[in-house]
């Protein structure tokens, strides 16, 4: 038996539909839709009411700033939050810094007055603020990471070539050993940026099975607002990247197991190396016991290798974890014709 709506009920859902678009802004009220950067020649616009303002300010603010609930680490002992990346931020504050001078104050306050009364006064930095496009890396080709490292190692050892006291030469053998291992943590980084941007199946497999990103809250009404689902992940994904201590190796085999479904090569040959590194680079080159490191230059060339070793090693793991299966090589008959 079905259940005919209506006609007076059917119009006022029409109304209300309509009235809700009308107070939405529209995509042209966005210069960027992924982030939802306003539109600033929008905003002096005609076309542009105060309820549309309104609602792209709301959604300005939300995609940059969240409940702290979801994003930061709670000390019952203190009963607070820990701002690790950054914050508390203030409603009023952010949209004052951000659109003083082109929308009325009134309105400003207004939607900020309506956040602060939908979560309270103090917001966690989502993501998207606290991930910073001048401190990324950006590759463009698929073999990139691995020239770049070859570059890096060769300009690093050519270091050594300088003259100076015994001192310094101690001291540029201990710089350059840790700038190998720093040449490898970037190549790491770079490698998985590469795929990220190029792969949307490693996209897809970081943000489903990955536990960081799979285990993550999120609101059903910011859903609504994602109209580039895959470039949203990414941006979770680059951000995650860039705080990422890439010679954690549980952190790393992580990332790279569930991007590639691989294991990385061995890593056991560098445990020695990063202890070393981390005593030159935390403590000015000496051991917890006070003991000077002196590295040789045999020991920053066999370690060169070895990095350079480990990168061939996982440019061939990745290359067959990504090739084409003959299903996808091979034309069907109908791709034929």
């Amino acid at each position: 038996m079905s259940t005919q709506i209506p006609p007076r009920v059917r119009e006022a859902l029409e109304q209300a539909r309509a009235a809700k678009l009308a107070r939405t802004a529209p995509d042209e009220a966005f210069s960027d839709l992924l982030t939802h950067e306003v539109n600033n020649d929008w905003l002096g616009s005609m076309q542009a009411t105060n309820d549309q303002i309104a609602n792209a300010m709301r959604r300005w603010f939300l995609q940059r700033y969240c409940d702290p609930a979801m994003e930061t680490p709670y000390s019952s002992d203190m009963g607070d939050y820990f701002y690790v990346n950054g914050g508390p931020y203030d409603a009023h504050d952010e949209l004052y810094d951000r659109f003083q001078g082109l929308v009325e104050e009134g309105l400003i306050e207004a939607v900020a007055d309506d956040l602060v009364s939908d979560q309270g006064l103090y917001w966690a930095p989502t993501q998207l603020t606290y991930y910073r496009p001048d401190e990324d890396v950006f590759v463009d080709d698929r073999n990139e990471p691995t020239v770049r490292l070859e570059g890096r190692l060769g300009a690093i050892n050519a270091v050594l070539g300088l003259g100076g006291d015994a001192f310094a030469e101690v001291t540029a053998r201990n710089l350059v050993f840790a700038s190998v291992i720093s040449s490898l943590e970037t190549f790491l980084w770079e490698t998985l940026v590469y795929w990220v941007d190029h792969d949307e199946g490693v996209v897809r497999r970081l943000i489903t099975d990955h536990p960081h990103f799979r285990n993550e809250d999120v609101k059903l009404h910011t859903i609504l607002d994602i109209s580039d689902p895959i470039g949203f992940a990414r941006t979770k994904i680059r951000s995650h990247m860039q705080t990422t201590v890439w010679h954690r190796w549980d952190k790393v085999t992580s990332l790279y197991q569930f991007a590639f479904k691989i294991r990385i090569p061995s890593v056991e040959g560098f445990t020695e190396a990063i202890k070393i590194r981390h005593d030159i680079v935390h403590r000015s080159g000496q051991t917890v016991e006070g003991v000077e490191h002196a590295v040789t230059v045999e020991a920053i060339s066999n370690l060169s290798a070895q990095v350079l070793d480990f990168a061939n090693e996982m440019d061939r793991k990745i290359a067959d974890a990504t090739a084409p299966t003959a299903e996808e090589e091979e034309p069907s008959a109908e791709e034929e014709f």
